[in-house]
């Protein structure tokens, strides 16, 4: 998992073994997990947390039943919030940080490095 590509973090091994990831740059910077309790939801989510952090992302970790990501609390590299105002906060937060690199990689252009624009999160 050390070696997996940084936008392409590993989500689990399918049949023969085969390692299976999710394309973040050319799928898309989003992905969506869902499935019913005790499907490994939070678990897929810690993986990928963890290796984010493993590249230098900083993890956000939205907990609104709060006993969900205990392992999220004091962790260097993560914010962990678990009640809807701290929540909302950090959202308003994100979207700020978010207008801001934007006017930022605009005013650079597309050939701008990534690291003029801002640490990654």
């Amino acid at each position: 998992m050390a070696a997996a590509k940084e936008s392409a973090p590993v989500i689990g091994i399918g049949s023969a073994g085969r390692i299976v990831t999710v394309d973040l740059d050319t799928e898309s910077p989003h992905i969506l997990v869902n499935a019913s309790t005790g499907g490994g939801k939070s678990v897929i989510l810690r993986c990928i947390a963890c290796q984010m952090l493993h590249h230098g992302s900083l993890v956000f970790v939205l907990d609104t039943k709060r006993i969900s990501h205990p392992w999220a609390s004091g962790l260097p590299g993560v914010t962990s919030c678990r009640d809807i105002a701290d929540i909302h906060d950090q959202l308003i937060a994100l979207g700020v940080e978010g207008r801001r690199r934007t006017r930022v990689a605009d005013e650079l252009g597309i050939d701008a490095d990534p690291k003029d624009i801002g640490p990654r999160l």
